[in-house]
């Protein structure tokens, strides 16, 4: 009925009905049983073993921009607020909106070719330095690590319209319907991982304030985000603005997963001792490991997909009309859990040059670890899926942004290779914004106007704000533009304005120093 005879070949027009198929045969069939008929009808859909590698290749461009944003600033040396703040539009969103859509058809390998190019510019090699080198990064607020929260964040906004204008951005980052992983599966994850790693458990290995502060701080932050949840499915209600079920259920969003992974990590640690936060991984890994039994031999995961009447509708129940998003809470604490790990290496107090590099080398370890784990997971136990958020998505998870946090290092240890205490290089970040953070003890003249317009710190200061202002865009520009019918040319330069309106908000909150800090 939707293969026209042919079992590859598939009317777009029946997309929905498509998924819907795809859920009835993944219900039928074992997942592994389920993956060998997706590779014979439909193998772009499905988990290959260089889906990482092909991940890894486009969000890698974002931490060296950074390269590329120093080398121009050395070049112009802005000096005017909006003058830096164009110098980081340009560098950063234009070159991360090109990386994520016309760069995948006219090949990555030219933006390679200019990493290439700006790495020869530098003139450094890593292996060659020693201890001797000035480091001018030391203490608790590392600036690698701003600058992988902001990339994830600036990624994130730039594919949510993207994905809208199929004239240029590529189906093959486009989200899986259940099992595989793709571009756009990074988001949640990502978001939920950037704010584990810098979390007070994260940074001071122990909580900072007594249980009942913590609750109280959690029923606050926990009821924004419900309200921030509420708005939006009411907004896209009245609308009448689509919004796939399959994602997250018929009334569950981004902002619920936030809230409920917010309360569960609370009740998680005000359980456990203090010294088991420092723990965290542990913790992490039988959280998710009770949950891959309960998807496995359970029943859980035919259930997510089939829901109370077997046929995969979200009606009924506000379980049953929400399994995806409420059950992957499960898979997405445990990330966090391992997040919170990470962040305390991390911050772990380092004095010397080669702390860092080893520091480095860890994390690469690290990364080929989970990459392998990912791997074997994917083969012996179950498909990724991040719409069930199961171990081997969690696993996966954790290696990409691993991943793009020893990507964020590397570049700032460049960075410093050509630092002195008098000209000290900062990835991303001015030295303006490093004074305010207190984490720069050099002489050098901070910018005149007293102010400043980092659109990195800009990120990390107003994350959700961020990605809410670009929700509304993204919203604003379906709701008025046909967005599959545009030239190509039309499409780059809305994606372009977007880029620059969303930046710039932020930008300006940053400036006069206003914060929306909720979760």
């Amino acid at each position: 009925q939707h293969c026209n005879g042919n079992t590859g070949s598939f009317k777009l027009s029946n997309y929905n009905e498509y998924k819907s198929y795809l859920r009835f045969m993944e219900a039928f069939f074992q997942p592994e049983e389920f993956v060998s008929y997706l590779r014979i009808t439909h193998p772009d859909w499905i988990f290959s073993h260089d889906s990482f590698v092909d991940v890894m290749k486009v969000l890698s461009i974002f931490p060296l921009s950074f390269l590329l944003r120093n080398f121009v600033y050395k070049i112009l040396k802005p000096t005017l607020l909006v003058s830096k703040f164009l110098v980081d539009f340009f560098t950063l969103t234009v070159l991360g909106i090109f990386a994520k859509t016309l760069g995948h058809f006219l090949s990555l390998s030219n933006l390679y070719l200019l990493s290439v190019a700006l790495f020869v510019v530098y003139e450094v090699s890593l292996f060659n330095l020693n201890s001797d080198n000035f480091y001018p990064f030391f203490g608790m607020n590392h600036p690698f690590i701003n600058g992988y929260r902001a990339i994830i964040n600036l990624g994130t906004i730039i594919s949510i319209l993207a994905v809208d204008f199929p004239q240029v951005y590529p189906q093959a980052y486009h989200k899986r319907p259940i099992y595989g992983f793709s571009l756009m599966d990074t988001g949640v994850g990502s978001f939920i991982y950037s704010h584990a790693i810098v979390s007070v458990e994260a940074r001071f290995g122990a909580h900072k304030h007594s249980r009942s502060q913590r609750v109280r701080k959690t029923v606050i932050s926990s009821s924004m985000l419900i309200v921030l949840g509420c708005l939006r499915f009411f907004v896209t209600w009245v609308t009448n603005y689509s919004v796939p079920e399959e994602e997250y259920g018929k009334h569950w969003n981004f902002f619920f997963t936030l809230a409920a992974v917010k309360i569960l990590i609370t009740v998680i640690f005000c359980v456990v001792p203090q010294s088991g936060v420092k723990h965290s991984w542990f913790i992490g890994s039988v959280v998710v490991c009770m949950y891959q039994l309960c998807l496995s031999h359970v029943g859980l995961n035919r259930w997510i997909v089939e829901g109370d009447d077997e046929t995969g509708r979200f009606v009924g129940s506000f379980l049953n009309s929400n399994r995806p998003g409420i059950s992957s809470v499960m898979g997405y604490s445990a990330l966090y859990l391992f997040g919170v790990q990470t962040g305390q290496l991390l911050f772990k107090e380092r004095t010397t040059w080669s702390s860092y590099t080893r520091l480095l080398q860890l994390l690469l370890g690290i990364v080929v670890l989970l990459a392998v784990l990912t791997q074997v997971l994917a083969s012996q136990v179950t498909p990724p899926s991040r719409y069930m958020a199961n171990m081997t998505f969690v696993i996966w998870s954790l290696a990409h942004n691993t991943a793009m946090m020893a990507f964020s290092l590397f570049v700032e240890l460049i960075l410093a290779s050509k630092s002195s205490p008098l000209n000290p290089q900062i990835p991303g970040q001015c030295l303006q914004c490093t004074k305010i953070n207190g984490s720069l003890n050099v002489v050098y003249k901070p910018d005149p106007c007293g102010k400043c317009a980092c659109l990195i710190s800009a990120i990390n200061k107003n994350q959700l704000f961020f990605f809410l202002v670009g929700n509304l865009c993204t919203g604003l520009v379906n709701l008025t533009t046909k967005t599959g019918s545009v030239s190509i040319a039309t499409a780059s330069l809305i994606l372009s304005i977007y880029g620059l309106f969303v930046t710039g908000v932020t930008t300006v909150m940053f400036v006069y120093n206003i914060s929306t800090k909720v979760w």
